[in-house]
């Protein structure tokens, strides 16, 4: 059986967290589907397609730039970035157990970190699924292909 996008995108959206990899491929194919069929859109749409296809032309553009940085980058990379980060998350985690009083902006910094720890991780957990991405207009055509990028 076939998978289409649009049930893709109902299971997909179920989730809480969705995945900005995945958001950015349902709002591509959106508007791909609405700006190859413009005739059929609005009057409002119509006048402003141009800038409907430079939002199509930076979807497109952001997608393929992370698929090149997922496909050059490999666990080890990952690990080193996790890594990298964690002293200053031990840092900042002694500092709550002494009881230093820590401001908005500490705080801030620590949540961006563990952010994208977690971030790394995800993407470790993907390239162990997956060694590399295609680009965006290839999922148009392998909406299917997609299914491991949802945990």
């Amino acid at each position: 059986m076939k998978i289409s996008i649009g049930h893709l995108e109902e299971m997909f959206t179920r989730k809480p967290k969705l995945s900005f990899l995945v958001g950015t491929f349902f709002a591509y194919s959106k508007l791909k589907k609405r700006v190859d069929n413009a005739k059929n859109e609005s009057w409002y749409f119509q006048r402003g397609i141009e800038s409907q296809i430079r939002r199509l032309k930076f979807l497109k553009s952001d997608f393929n730039d992370f698929v090149e940085f997922y496909n050059n980058t490999t666990i080890d990379d990952f690990l080193a970035r996790i890594a990298e980060r964690a002293p200053k998350i031990e840092d900042y985690l002694q500092r709550v157990e002494r009881g230093d009083i820590m401001n908005w902006i500490t705080r801030s910094f620590y949540n961006s970190l563990m952010n994208q720890t977690d971030f790394d991780r995800s993407l470790i957990a993907l390239k162990a699924k997956l060694d590399s991405l295609h680009e965006i207009d290839y999922y148009l055509d392998h909406p299917e292909d997609l299914l491991p990028l949802w945990d």
